[in-house]
């Protein structure tokens, strides 16, 4: 059975974009010479089945709206999104689903049971492969609306891996994630 998982996830999805360890809260920054180091803060907020979470150090702070599916019994990752700043006012989705699909025809995301569309993989590593893509103001406004986001992952024996992603407070929580974010 597959379940929300905790915030340990969200906050290592922040700490990735940061180009920080999120394993320890108190992470300290590459220390300049004869400069005190740079301590890391974390912060999250669970609204619905999403969590709003950001990290911030002297330099940067980076937040991230996110959902992830973990295996009930083996409480290992399935899939995850999250929602982050890209270039300018764009906001970009990253994507993440099990590893042994079939690369070619992407991932089908299904908003409701709306027409699917397709979003490419950029890459994978030992936890997943990604798919990226933007955010525009009409998907958003979509997702606002929604109760449930179908993802299929075609695996590589031909065998779909459908997930559904809830979308229980997500126009709440995207709302805290762009106050955060700014």
């Amino acid at each position: 059975m597959i379940k929300l998982c905790n915030r340990t996830a969200a906050l290592t999805i922040v700490g990735a974009l940061l180009g920080l360890s999120c394993v320890d809260a108190t992470a300290q920054a590459p220390i300049a010479k004869n400069a005190e180091p740079a301590s890391t803060k974390h912060w999250s907020n669970t609204i619905g089945d999403w969590i709003v979470a950001c990290a911030q150090n002297d330099q940067t702070k980076v937040c991230a709206l996110s959902q992830t599916l973990s295996d009930a019994e083996t409480k290992r990752v399935v899939a995850a999104w999250s929602f982050n700043k890209g270039t300018g006012d764009k906001v970009n989705v990253m994507l993440r689903g099990p590893l042994g699909v079939a690369l070619a025809p992407g991932v089908q995301i299904a908003i409701d049971a709306e027409k699917p569309f397709s979003a490419a993989y950029e890459t994978c590593s030992t936890i997943g492969c990604m798919a990226n893509f933007e955010a525009t103001s009409a998907l958003l406004t979509q997702l606002r609306k929604a109760s449930k986001v179908s993802v299929v992952f075609q695996g590589v024996r031909g065998r779909p891996i459908s997930l559904d992603f809830q979308m229980r407070g997500f126009s709440k929580a995207y709302d805290t994630y762009l106050q955060e974010a700014k």
